[in-house]
């Protein structure tokens, strides 16, 4: 929630003399109608950008502008006529109310008080003006340092890094102007926390680095890898080093890439709740080589069932999650090491084939394990030199995984040579 804001001085104006009083009342009247048909306006622009929120500034306080007279958001010019201003944001991740000092009232008897855009660094925002139909021209500012203004109609701009942000809206008439200013800060942009993508470390919460990051990396391998950005992150030695909704996962696999560290990741129930460009996905957790956990992740890593060998048929283990790259089949398949645990869609085998350790087979629920020859949907049974066996589990009923295709002669392979290995006959390439 965004902290109370602290009363802003403000400047009463003495009391005005009737005809004043009538003239603003009359302004008053007129103001409000244009605000009415304002929010007309909004509810037909309808919803664009992160979160769809639009946000009217009608409620926005009136404030004092280097000691001069108050801004207000209409103005009567020289000709009679009525210079009006607003204007909508979209892009908004959410919007949170507030009021100034709990809500107490100001001169005019009312409760200065309005709504603030919120949204994770970088945030991206559309402007779109609401003014009446004599406006000549258009002054935009963000509330950013060194900033130039921004002389169009409907801009857009991003807030790189996190802060709160003053918007100030001018435009120009045939005999005047106005200016529409929002306090306490129209915008607050987040830092971002662990686990979530980042262009520069200063866009993360305090204590944390981004890891991989496109601008500052040498690694070749970080642009495919994380699509052109980092993540909000540290290194570790277990959950304790991560804080609350994160844990420390295991992604080192012994490669020479600078990112491949063990790092806190932010967990997750589902896809929905990861920021965009992450997907909930299982991984090995530090703390237990055992133990899998759901964490928000790039996809660049293969899952256990993804076929991991290159052209050549080398195995390409660092392009596994796990870790693990098997020779099984014509194109291999990701794995993991394991001891009884593995992610959903597969179990903890002993393969003969892969030297009697332990691996993660893809469950056939999981994969099309019938594109390759040389693989089926295979019962656990250790016979033979390619049989396998579940451990430390007890098998579902009926269960199949990904495995050796058993063969009684060369029709059940496609083509390929049916042959016998150690007491039991498994599809193999020809000669």
């Amino acid at each position: 929630m965004i902290p109370q804001l602290q009363t802003r001085l403000r400047t009463t104006p003495a009391t005005p003399p009737p005809a004043q009083l009538g003239f603003r009342r009359i302004l008053g009247e007129v103001t409000r109608l244009h605000l009415a048909l304002a929010a007309v306006a909004l509810i037909a622009l309808g919803t664009t950008g992160c979160g769809g929120n639009n946000i009217t500034p009608a409620d926005a306080p009136v404030v004092q502008d280097d000691g001069g007279a108050p801004q207000q958001d209409a103005a009567v010019t020289s000709d009679g006529g009525l210079l009006v201003a607003d204007f909508v944001a979209q892009g908004c991740e959410r919007l949170e109310e507030w009021s100034v000092d709990g809500g107490s009232p100001d001169a005019d008897g009312g409760i200065p008080s309005g709504t603030v855009c919120l949204g994770h660094a970088p945030l991206t925002l559309n402007f779109i003006p609401v003014a009446s139909e004599n406006v000549e021209s258009y002054v935009w500012t963000f509330g950013e340092p060194n900033e130039t203004p921004l002389r169009e109609p409907t801009p857009t701009h991003t807030f790189v890094l996190p802060g709160s942000f003053d918007v100030t809206l001018t435009v120009g008439g045939p005999a005047g102007t106005l200016s529409v200013k929002h306090v306490p800060p129209f915008v607050q942009v987040l830092a971002n926390p662990t686990g979530w993508p980042c262009d520069q470390a200063e866009q993360c919460e305090g204590g944390l680095q981004c890891a991989c990051p496109h601008a500052e990396s040498g690694d070749p391998a970080c642009p495919a890898a994380f699509g052109g950005r980092g993540l909000c992150t540290r290194g570790c030695s277990g959950d304790a080093d991560c804080g609350t909704d994160s844990a420390c996962i295991d992604v080192n696999l012994a490669a020479p890439s600078p990112w491949r560290e063990p790092l806190c990741l932010a967990t997750c129930a589902s896809t929905t709740v990861c920021p965009t460009g992450l997907a909930c996905r299982d991984l090995p957790a530090k703390q237990s080589p055992s133990t899998w956990v759901s964490a928000c992740f790039p996809e660049f890593l293969g899952d256990v069932g993804v076929p991991c060998l290159d052209a050549d048929g080398a195995a390409e283990w660092w392009t596994c999650v796990g870790g693990v790259c098997l020779e099984l089949g014509s194109f291999g398949y990701c794995s993991a090491a394991c001891e009884g645990e593995c992610p959903e869609g597969s179990a903890c085998a002993r393969v003969g084939g892969a030297g009697g350790h332990s691996v993660c087979l893809a469950s056939c629920d999981s994969i099309a394990c019938t594109d390759d020859p040389l693989l089926g949907c295979e019962a656990p049974d250790p016979t033979g030199k390619l049989g396998f066996e579940i451990v430390d589990s007890t098998p579902t009923p009926g269960a199949t995984y990904c495995a050796p295709r058993r063969c009684t002669g060369p029709a059940d392979c496609e083509g390929l040579r049916c042959t016998l290995l150690d007491g039991a006959s498994f599809c193999q390439p020809n000669p």
